[in-house]
């Protein structure tokens, strides 16, 4: 029964996605999809609706952070990997790796709130690390950016938005392939584990803190 009812809630919230507007802004998940508790593993189409729902509301998100910031997104592009932190009205943070015509480039985007109450998305592009972007594409290749599952497929709670969101996106050859992750620091599932690897590895390459888990200690380091 409560796979069932489960199930229903699903097919209900991507009704009421279809029949009303589900983007918000960056950060904002107020109209965001927030799934159930689920029992039980997880069916492949219960998975799927999990992973359709919380991307009609983020991607479209990020592709207007990416035009305000400048940096649009390149068709053309053979290769590209970004990271994003979202959690609450405050802060968006994101890191984009592109090869473009056998160049790579890497830039910082945060979003931050000017004196008038606008909110304005800033782009840094980086100094190239030590050992070069091409390398660091390298490395999260072998971690698995292109093969660990969304949220979605491996937990119980499919998904579900009580915290920060990590997301991140692979574009190879046009296709574009998105993982969303709540809160990845407090999981012990496997998989998990591998997303704060690859964000930790992006700081340390990058000197940039992409989360906001890792901005906040910082933060209360500080202030000790």
């Amino acid at each position: 029964m409560v796979r069932i009812l489960s199930l229903f809630g699903l097919l209900l919230m991507g009704t009421l996605c279809s029949s009303m507007s589900c983007s918000t802004a960056p950060g904002d998940t107020s109209g965001a999809v927030s799934v159930p508790d689920a029992a039980g593993p997880i069916s492949t189409v219960e998975a799927k609706m999990c992973t359709e729902n919380w991307q009609r509301v983020y991607l479209p998100s990020i592709d207007r952070q990416l035009e305000r910031s400048g940096l649009a997104p390149e068709s053309e592009s053979a290769e590209e990997y970004r990271f994003w932190g979202v959690g609450g009205y405050l802060y968006y943070n994101g890191f984009v790796l592109r090869r473009l015509d056998g160049n790579w480039e890497g830039h910082f985007l945060s979003e931050q709130t000017d004196v008038n109450g606008e909110r304005k998305v800033q782009a840094e592009r980086l100094n190239e690390p030590q050992n070069g972007w091409q390398s660091l594409a390298d490395l999260l290749i072998d971690e698995g950016i292109r093969t660990i599952p969304d949220e979605c497929e491996i937990a119980s709670r499919m998904g579900e938005e009580d915290g920060e969101n990590v997301i991140i996106e692979s574009l190879i050859g046009g296709e574009r392939r998105a993982i969303r992750y709540d809160e990845p620091w407090f999981s012990d599932a496997p998989e998990a584990k591998k997303v704060v690897a690859l964000f930790d590895l992006v700081r340390k390459e990058t000197g940039k803190e992409i989360d906001l888990r890792l901005r906040q200690s910082l933060q209360d380091e500080k202030n000790k």
